[in-house]
C-alpha cells in the first residue's frame, strides 16, 4: 500500500496535459479541478499518516499563511472583484501550504532515492508527451488538424514542463536508470520538442542546464565528490548546446525571440507597481490596472492589457505588494541557506535543478497563477525544507480538517456541475429559458459566476432596455478580466444612458487598450445604435485637420 502511495506525487507532474483535454468554458477546467482532487487525496493520507502525532510544519509553508492573510485584508479593503475570487484565492493559497506539509512528510516517510526517481519518471514522461504532440503536428506529420490547437495550448505551460523533463533525463541518466539507446532518443525528443515550442525563446533553458552543471562540478571538486556520472551530467549539459543550436536552425517551424510590446508591458507593470506599492491591486486585478494604466495606444499584434505579468515575481508584486516579495525573498534564501551544501547528494541535486528551473522560467513568464504549477512549487519547496517546527495536532484540529476535506468534495462537486452548465450555456441562446437559467444558478452559488458574467455580455443586446443591469455587467466583466466586446460594449450603454462625457473618457481608454479598425468596432453593434457609437468616437478620437498650406509668394520689389 506504501508504494501504491509513493507514485502519486508523479501525477504533479502530469496534470498540466489535462489542460488541454475536452472544451471548458473555464481555462485548464479539468487540470485545475483533478489538482484540487489529488490535493485532497495527498491530504487525507498525511492526516491518516501521521494520525494523532504532531503535525510537521515546514517553514516555507509559513509563506501561503502569510499570502492568505493578505488576501483577506484586500477583501475587507475591497480591492478584490468578488468573494468568487477571494475564495479562489483563498483556495490556491491553502492548497499549495498543505502541499508544503504533503512534500516533507513524502520524503520523511519514503526518502530522498524513490520521491526523486518518481517524480523524475513523470516529468520526463510529460516532456516526451509535450514533445511528440508538438512534433506530429508539424509537416510532414499533421496528423490531424485539432492537433495544432492542442499545440497552441500547451505554449502556455510548456516551458515549465520542457524544463522539468531535462532536469529529469539528467538526474535519470546520472542514476544509470535509463538504458543507452533510450537515453539517446529521450534526449533527441527533448532538445526537438524544446526547439518547436520555444524556439529562440529556449536558450535561456539550455543556458541554465549548463550554469547547474558547471555549479554541481565545482561543489564536486570543492568536496572532492567527483565521479565519471557527475562528469555525464557536465558532458550532456555542454553538448546541448552545439545540438540545441542546429536543431533550431534545422526545425524550420520554430518561433523567433520577438521584443515588440516588451517595453510597454514592463513601462505598465512598473507604473502599477509604484502606483500601489504595499498591498499591491488585490488578487486578479492586474488586468484591469493595466487597462486603467495604458495611456498610448498598444502596439497591433502585441501585448495591451495583460492579466499576468511577464514575470512571476513582478506578478507577485503587483498583485500583493512589496511585503510579500520581499517575505519570499528572504524565505527563499533562508531556505537555500538551511540545505547541507557539503554532503549533497544526487536526489538534492536534483531538488535544487527542479526548483532553479521553475524560477528560471517564472524569469520570462507567471506560471504559478495556474494551480497545478503552484502546488508543484509548493511541493519541491516542502521536500527540501530542513527548517520544520512539529505542530502539535489537537482534536479540534483533527475535526476541521476532516471537515475541510468535506467541504472540499462538495465544491468539487458544485463546480463540475457549474462547469457543465456553462459548457452547455455556451452553445445556446440567452432567449432560450434553460440557457438563462443555469447562467443564473451558477452566477448566485457558485464560485465560477465571473464565467457566468462573461458568458452574459457575449449574448446581451446592447439597447436601452434595462441599461443599469447591463452596466454593472460590462463593468465587472472588465474589473475581472477585461476583454475588447465587453469594453466597447460598455462605452455605447454609457452613451445610451445619458453619460456622453464618460462614455467618451471610457472609449479613449479602450481605443488605447484594443486599437481596431472602424469596421471591427461597428460590428459589435446593432445598425440602430451606430451613430451613438460613432458621437462617442468622433469625440474621442477627433479627426485630424487637414495641415493648412500658406501660399508664398515673393514680395514686389521696392519701386
Amino acid at each position: 500500500m506504501q508504494s501504491k502511495w509513493s507514485q502519486l506525487p508523479g501525477f504533479l507532474y502530469l496534470l498540466p496535459l489535462f489542460g488541454v483535454i475536452g472544451y471548458s468554458v473555464v481555462p485548464y477546467f479539468w487540470a485545475i479541478w483533478l489538482s484540487v482532487l489529488m490535493a485532497g487525496t495527498l491530504v487525507y493520507w498525511v492526516m491518516r499518516q501521521v494520525g494523532m502525532r504532531s503535525l510537521p510544519l515546514p517553514q516555507t509553508s509559513l509563506l501561503f499563511g502569510l499570502m492568505m492573510a493578505l488576501t483577506v485584508l484586500q477583501w475587507m479593503l475591497g480591492a478584490l472583484h468578488s468573494h468568487s475570487v477571494a475564495l479562489t484565492t483563498l483556495g490556491y493559497l491553502l492548497t499549495a501550504g498543505w502541499m508544503v506539509v504533503v512534500g516533507q512528510v513524502l520524503r520523511q516517510v519514503f526518502g530522498w532515492a524513490t520521491l526523486a526517481s518518481v517524480c523524475a519518471r513523470a516529468a520526463l514522461a510529460t516532456a516526451l508527451a509535450i514533445s511528440l504532440v508538438s512534433l506530429f503536428s508539424q509537416q510532414p506529420f499533421a496528423l490531424w488538424f485539432n492537433l495544432k490547437q492542442t499545440v497552441s495550448q500547451l505554449h502556455d505551460f510548456a516551458a515549465v514542463s520542457m524544463a522539468m523533463g531535462l532536469s529529469a533525463w539528467l538526474y535519470l541518466a546520472v542514476q544509470q536508470q535509463l538504458s543507452r539507446w533510450l537515453a539517446v532518443v529521450t534526449a533527441a525528443l527533448l532538445l526537438a520538442g524544446t526547439c518547436l515550442l520555444l524556439g529562440a525563446h529556449g536558450w535561456w533553458l539550455i543556458a541554465l542546464l549548463v550554469l547547474v552543471a558547471l555549479a554541481q562540478q565545482i561543489v564536486a571538486i570543492r568536496t572532492h565528490t567527483g565521479s565519471r556520472l557527475r562528469r555525464l551530467w557536465l558532458h550532456f549539459a555542454l553538448l546541448s548546446v552545439p545540438v540545441y543550436s542546429v536543431l533550431c536552425w534545422q526545425l524550420p517551424h520554430a518561433p523567433q525571440a520577438t521584443t515588440a510590446g516588451a517595453w510597454q508591458t514592463i513601462k505598465v507593470a512598473a507604473h502599477i507597481a509604484f502606483t500601489h506599492p504595499w498591498l499591491g491591486v488585490g488578487a486578479g486585478n492586474v488586468g484591469w490596472q493595466s487597462f486603467l494604466a495604458i495611456t498610448h495606444p498598444a502596439i497591433p499584434g502585441r501585448v495591451g492589457v495583460f492579466n499576468h505579468a511577464p514575470n512571476a515575481f513582478v506578478q507577485l508584486l503587483l498583485e500583493f505588494g512589496l511585503f510579500a516579495l520581499l517575505a519570499w525573498v528572504v524565505a527563499l534564501v533562508t531556505w537555500l541557506r538551511a540545505i547541507h551544501w557539503r554532503m549533497l547528494q544526487m536526489e538534492q541535486l536534483w531538488l535544487l535543478s527542479s526548483v532553479g528551473l521553475l524560477f528560471a522560467v517564472s524569469l520570462f513568464s507567471a506560471p504559478f497563477h495556474h494551480l497545478f504549477y503552484l502546488m508543484l512549487l509548493a511541493f519541491l519547496l516542502g521536500v527540501g525544507d530542513y527548517q520544520v517546527k512539529p505542530l502539535k495536532r489537537p482534536v479540534i484540529l483533527t475535526i476541521a480538517s476532516l471537515a475541510s476535506l468535506l467541504a472540499l468534495l462538495a465544491a468539487l462537486a458544485t463546480v463540475g456541475v457549474a462547469n457543465a452548465k456553462l459548457t452547455q450555456a455556451a452553445r445556446g441562446s440567452l432567449q432560450h429559458p434553460d440557457t438563462l437559467a443555469q447562467l443564473q444558478w451558477v452566477h448566485r452559488y457558485t464560485l465560477l459566476a465571473p464565467f457566468a458574467e462573461r458568458l452574459f455580455v457575449q449574448k446581451i443586446q446592447v439597447d436601452h432596455h434595462d441599461i443599469d443591469s447591463k452596466l454593472w455587467l460590462t463593468k465587472s466583466v472588465m474589473r475581472y478580466q477585461p476583454e475588447m466586446r465587453a469594453a466597447y460594449y460598455h462605452s455605447l450603454l454609457l452613451e445610451l444612458g445619458g453619460k456622453h462625457s464618460q462614455a467618451v473618457s471610457y472609449l479613449n481608454a479602450t481605443l488605447n487598450a484594443y486599437p481596431i479598425k472602424l469596421n471591427s468596432m461597428l460590428a459589435y453593434f446593432s445598425p440602430m445604435y451606430m451613430q451613438h457609437f460613432l458621437n462617442v468616437l468622433l469625440d474621442a478620437r477627433p479627426p485630424k485637420k487637414p495641415a493648412q498650406h500658406t501660399q508664398m509668394t515673393k514680395p514686389n520689389d521696392a519701386t
